[in-house]
């Protein structure tokens, strides 16, 4: 019998190391293309294939996330919004635990492709709303969401390498270039999405709870008996799924639905974006194989971490960013913004969170040799714990709509704070099970919006959900304090290519950071 042949396992810092050390002078002269040498060559195609990650990145991103922020204050028949994002967030816990393991079978322009349709779906799902519809498609694109980032993981740290072996740059300082370049673009797609949408609104006369009318969900005797403007109205689908009110000629033509025209902006712009990733994107061509753990020793690594009682304590951190940002994305939206000011403000919201948020971010990664002290542990926690007990004390009227976005701003800070500090301390602290400890936290932060969007459709009551978030918050900032003290208390010095990490979390604010969250490493 024929043995079968075993391939030695590449280990992933020896990788760096070999990379890192590479003889500039290999990848010239005969090896050039046409007189071009090939580090040039190699150098193009490591910047236009980060363009078109980029590019797809950017409008895929001003696509959805403005879409997913309405859904409580557009959706509020049969809490279909919340609804909504409880499949999303749901299916994007399910995402964290499989992404590894699809991107180790499957070529990364592939499921590069898949993430952005299942992007384009949702927008579809927008364009004719409905149980059916839009459900369905918040599983597909919670499932990717975790798919893309460990996409961008490994295309940023493919790029990275590259770059590093063609010009003088360290390779810690070529990735974290990658990174922030990646971060920038998901912020700004988020900001010039929720300002495209608040902008589109705000001229629009029609209300958030007149957008859909709540026969599509079939009510259609409620309606009649209401006699409402939609009377009179009915609604057909032409090609290419385009929703368009009909009526009779000799009717004069009602206001302009302009919801219905933003998400159809937004289905074109995920389209291009497919398109561009289909054409013009290649798969990188240097691929690191990180060392493959088997399922028993991923078990065996967070039953060690689930037994240290800080890394316990500092999971709450990770439950309370996550239930914060559920709890603006179905609450803080709706409450104080839709049903006071109107649904346009939802947008606006979302920008002072997003450019508080990428502030607080960058500003952290500037000073991340600081960034776990005394006084930046002191400042996240009284930035929390203020803006959740403003949310006690204090409601918006009609006339403090700057008062509200500024709450919004600084709530955005203290978000991008204890996201930072939290991506920063797990891992020093589980140097040897940092991958396990990132996916960890990826996973509480989608099992804290989850428990958030629990709550909001079975109490309805804000108050209790500020209680829960702030108790979750007081154990969080006790295990993250514990933490940080005993990493410093017995840190080693670890070797300099194992020490390549990242305090950018790409959140999925969500929340846009959103999640939104979410570390590229």
């Amino acid at each position: 019998m024929e043995t079968a042949v075993r391939h030695p396992r590449l280990h992933f810092r020896d990788e760096l190391l070999k990379h890192k050390h590479i003889n500039m002078n290999s990848l010239v002269g005969s090896s050039g293309y046409g007189g071009v040498l090939l580090c040039d060559v190699k150098r193009r195609g490591t910047w236009r294939n980060f363009i078109i990650l980029c590019t797809a990145t950017f409008l895929s991103f001003i696509a959805v996330f403005p879409s997913r922020n309405l859904q409580s204050s557009i959706h509020q028949s049969l809490h279909m919004g919340t609804v909504s994002l409880l499949a999303l967030y749901g299916f994007y816990v399910i995402g964290c635990l499989s992404s590894n393991f699809l991107v180790r079978k499957f070529r990364a322009k592939c499921l590069l492709i898949v993430a952005l349709i299942f992007h384009v779906m949702y927008s579809v799902s927008n364009v004719i709303p409905s149980m059916y519809t839009l459900i369905p498609a918040s599983c597909l694109l919670g499932i990717s969401q975790p798919l893309f980032w460990n996409i961008q993981e490994l295309t940023l740290l493919g790029y990275s390498l590259n770059y590093s072996a063609v010009s003088t740059m360290d390779i810690d300082r070529s990735l974290r270039l990658f990174q922030t370049i990646i971060v920038i673009t998901i912020h700004s797609a988020q900001i010039l999405g929720n300002l495209l949408s608040s902008g589109l609104l705000s001229v629009s006369n029609v209300k958030c709870a007149d957008i859909w009318s709540t026969r599509m969900l079939g009510n259609f005797s409620h309606d009649l008996e209401k006699g409402d403007h939609f009377k009179s109205e009915k609604w057909t689908y032409t090609l290419p799924l385009i929703p368009v009110l009909s009526r009779k000629l000799s009717e004069p033509p009602g206001p302009i639905n302009y919801y219905q025209f933003l998400t159809v902006l937004y289905l074109c712009l995920g389209v291009v974006a497919v398109g561009s990733v289909l054409i013009f994107f290649e798969s990188p061509d240097i691929f690191v194989k990180k060392k493959i753990s088997s399922w028993k020793e991923r078990l065996g690594e967070i039953g060690a971490i689930a037994y240290k009682p800080k890394c316990v304590l500092a999971g709450f951190g990770a439950l309370f960013t996550g239930f914060s940002t559920g709890l603006i994305v179905a609450d803080i939206l709706k409450n104080f913004g839709t049903d006071i000011f109107g649904c346009f403000i939802v947008g606006y919201m979302m920008v002072c969170f997003g450019t508080g948020n990428l502030a607080s971010i960058l500003c952290f990664d500037k000073l991340r040799k600081h960034g776990l002290s005394a006084t930046s542990l002191t400042t996240g926690f009284l930035l929390n714990s203020a803006v959740l007990i403003m949310a006690f004390v204090w409601v918006p009227e009609s006339n403090q709509a700057p008062i509200l976005l500024i709450y919004l701003g600084v709530w955005g800070v203290a978000d991008g704070i204890l996201q930072c500090q939290l991506q920063a301390a797990v891992p020093r602290f589980l140097p040897q099970q940092k991958e396990t400890a990132l996916i960890g936290l990826r996973v509480l932060n989608g099992v804290g919006m989850e428990v958030s969007f629990i709550l909001s459709i079975t109490v309805g009551d804000l108050v209790t959900s500020l209680f829960t978030a702030l108790g979750l918050h007081l154990i969080g900032f006790l295990g993250l304090v514990l933490l940080v003290s005993d990493s410093k208390a017995r840190e080693v010095a670890l070797p300099e290519t194992d020490a390549i990490e990242t305090t950018l979390p790409i959140t999925q604010n969500m929340v846009e950071t959103t999640q939104s969250t979410e570390s590229l490493t």
